[in-house]
């Protein structure tokens, strides 16, 4: 579990929205690949070939914990030797598992002047795109490559010595495929090829064949973007018989065909989940009404359709296209029915068609297609709402009159929870299992809205009356309780508008401070700007008709920048009404 929220209770979320570490710079754990060639040396993964141990067929070490759609990836390499050749594969699947071979989309990497940073469909298309080039894949599979190319993409070359570290950055949002190294930006492509492209799959490092040679990685951390498509909040349930691949007829190109299934319900459910997957697109209906669509057999589409039947008799309608290739349809309603060869079909001009099974779930050339269903989120009695990629579950119930309001929290380097009452106590707590284990009130703090673990110290934004402003507790000697307490910014400021968030800075040892508008500056503030704060607006102002805050001047609310010791007070930007918290983003833009 990565994050912790707390809305009058602590809600534990899972999820896949900040960047995950695939490798911890002392193991392999998660990768497989030939020991003969890969292993961890200095910190880093290290893939070798040497005279001795050359490497006569490319081979790679393959990320197996789970597979990515879309993503941002981001690592370090560097080449040790004069000559090398290696790569990133994404969106990938095994070729030969026992050889551990991998074919799928590649960022390529060389001591070259001519292939990193290109695009190659490892076992496949070769070449998608060159260096410098954007290009667009037509549905068809043709290519259209733009006149314009990618400025200073030709850098990349120089850019990349031996021994030293670049840094490769792989985006991957949809059908869109970005390669950046060190930097530049070198390939742009849209792939749209149905037959062709690949949504998710397996990422991995490549070792080439021939001359020996020494590659190195490290940093390698993959931020998940969301799925194209909305996940939905429904259960699934298991069919009653498993789902099978049908099409109708010998498949061939350019084909269209419509299938069909009534059903009979006693009652309307609550929830009904309908998952298809489709080679190569479909649209769905239900009843007549077109409800969605899908244009890729790896991933499943799925629909909540339980506003969409009735007591009675229902009819599923899909009307599936092939381009080339395989075909084939895959469908699960809950656990009412499952495509088979009692399906109904019908040609585009409306004659039938005998429906013909393919092959249970799970047959080639599709297998368990059913394990890339997106994840669900979950809602918990209606007032919770999780975006694409987060599980949310509840792990205690704060007691509104014993415990107050939780409105800030963090976690200490060890895993322990701080949170404060807006009105009260700060509580450090310590989970097990993501379930509460033990609660303690810390002594002669609390009233915080901003709370930070940071330079192995709890940074408390507090309005306690006398010490308001910033206190940095730090337990000296490791026994668990904060012996040191340095008060380290006095502030004159109190309330909804007073003292809010902080956040350790992601390039540095100092702590982002954000002030609501009733909130005065630090006198030994200093700035990159002349601090001449003044009403001469060129406009009249409108003030609240209510009154509130009218006597407030410039500069208001405030983000400033303080040292670990709080000594040095940077303003960073004025202006703002009353922000509350604040964040970062990877490359350090502040958010507030």
């Amino acid at each position: 579990m990565k994050h912790i929220i707390l809305i009058t209770s602590i809600l534990c979320i899972s999820a896949q929205a900040d960047s995950i570490s695939l490798f911890d710079g002392k193991q392999l754990e998660g990768w497989e690949g030939d020991k003969k060639y890969w292993s961890v040396q200095d910190g880093t993964i290290t893939g070798m070939s040497t005279a001795e141990t050359p490497c006569k067929k490319t081979t790679y070490l393959t990320y197996t914990k789970t597979e990515f759609a879309n993503f941002e990836l981001t690592l370090s390499f560097r080449f040790l030797t004069d000559s090398g050749n290696s790569g990133i594969q994404y969106r990938s699947q095994w070729d030969n598992k026992k050889n551990f071979t991998i074919k799928g989309y590649q960022a390529d990497m060389e001591t070259g002047p001519k292939y990193s940073g290109i695009l190659y469909d490892q076992g496949d298309r070769g070449i998608v795109a060159k260096r410098g080039q954007q290009v667009k894949i037509s549905e068809n599979g043709k290519k259209t490559i733009s006149p314009k190319a990618i400025k200073d993409a030709d850098k990349v070359s120089a850019s990349i010595q031996k021994g030293k570290w670049s840094t490769y950055r792989v985006v991957a949002d949809g059908n869109t495929l970005t390669h950046q190294i060190n930097g530049f930006t070198t390939v742009e492509v849209e792939d749209n090829d149905k037959a062709r492209r690949e949504a998710k799959g397996l990422l991995a490092l490549q070792l080439h064949s021939g001359p020996a040679m020494t590659v190195q990685y490290k940093d390698i951390e993959i931020l998940e973007l969301p799925d194209t498509k909305k996940a939905v909040s429904i259960n699934i349930s298991q069919p009653k018989s498993t789902p099978e691949w049908i099409w109708g007829g010998k498949a061939n190109g350019k084909q269209t065909l419509t299938f069909s299934k009534e059903f009979d319900l006693k009652k309307t459910p609550k929830q009904c989940a309908l998952i298809v997957n489709c080679d190569d697109s479909a649209v769905i209906s239900v009843n007549g009404k077109e409800l969605d669509s899908t244009n890729h057999w790896k991933v499943s589409t799925i629909i909540d359709v339980a506003k969409h039947v009735k007591v009675g008799k229902n009819t599923i309608s899909i009307k599936a296209s092939n381009s080339d290739g395989a075909a084939g349809l895959l469908v699960q309603l809950s656990d009412i029915l499952v495509s088979d060869a009692s399906w109904t079909c019908k040609s585009e001009d409306k004659k039938a068609v005998t429906t013909t099974s393919l092959g249970k779930h799970g047959s080639k050339p599709w297998g368990k297609v059913l394990k890339n269903t997106p994840t669900l989120a979950v809602t918990e009695k209606n007032t919770l709402s999780a975006a694409d990629g987060f599980k949310v579950e509840k792990i205690y119930n704060v007691d509104n009159k014993t415990e107050g309001s939780w409105v800030c929290i963090c976690f200490d380097d060890k895993g322990t929870l701080y949170a404060s009452d807006q009105y009260g106590s700060l509580f450090k707590i310590t989970l097990k299992n993501d379930k509460i284990e033990t609660k303690e009130r810390v002594k002669d703090m609390g009233s915080a809205q901003g709370l930070c673990w940071a330079n192995g110290s709890l940074y408390v934004a507090t309005y306690q009356k006398k010490t308001a402003g910033v206190h940095r507790l730090t337990d000296t000697n490791n026994d668990g309780k904060f012996d040191k307490r340095e008060h380290i910014l006095a502030l004159a400021g109190k309330g909804e508008h007073g003292t809010h968030g902080l956040m350790k800075s992601p390039t540095d040892d100092g702590i982002y401070f954000v002030l609501g508008n009733h909130t005065h500056l630090p006198k030994d503030s200093v700035a990159g700007y002349k601090m001449n704060w003044a009403e001469d607006t060129l406009h009249p102002q409108f003030k609240d008709a209510r009154g509130h805050a009218t006597n407030i001047k410039a500069p208001g609310g405030t983000l400033i920048k303080l040292s670990a010791d709080g000594k040095k007070r940077e303003v960073i930007a004025t202006g703002m009404r009353n922000t509350y918290d604040i964040a970062a983003s990877p490359n350090g833009s502040i958010f507030g």
